[in-house]
Parts: structure tokens; C-alpha cells; sequence
């Protein structure tokens, strides 16, 4: 019997990748699209990668102090 992978809805795609991408690394992100391209013929690998990665990002960078205040001062000019 053929592992059959299961179909995927980009409603799926967008979940994976707001759940799983903060707990696992880029590198981690970049295998998971390449193992979900299998679950539908739309899936678009960039766009997933680029959500995933964004929400890493969005839990792990913090600015720093210095880019906070450059931001600050802009929104107050």
C-alpha cells in the first residue's frame, strides 16, 4: 500500500505555518515546504516559506534598542 499524502487546503498551509514555523528552525521551515508541495499541485512553496519564516522571526529577533527609538522618533515627526 503507497504512503498517499493527504490533501491540503491553504487554509492548512497557513496554519502550519503560524503553529509550527516560531518552534522550528529556517532550516527546518525550507523541508517542511518541500514535504508539503506533495499535498497539493497549487501549493506555493515561496509564499509558505516566507509566512513561516516571518512568524520565526516575529518570536525569536527582537529589534534592537537602538532601531526601536529610530522607529519611535519617525512616528513622532
Amino acid at each position: 500500500m503507497a504512503n498517499k499524502a493527504p490533501r491540503f487546503t491553504r487554509q492548512h498551509f497557513e496554519f502550519i505555518a503560524d503553529f509550527f514555523g516560531p518552534i522550528t528552525c529556517p532550516d527546518g521551515i525550507v523541508k517542511m515546504s518541500e514535504h508539503l508541495a506533495d499535498t497539493n499541485p497549487d501549493f506555493n512553496a515561496d509564499k509558505f516559506t516566507d509566512r513561516a519564516t516571518s512568524a520565526w522571526e516575529a518570536a525569536h529577533i527582537k529589534p534592537h534598542e537602538d532601531h526601536l527609538s529610530m522607529i519611535e522618533s519617525k512616528n513622532v515627526a
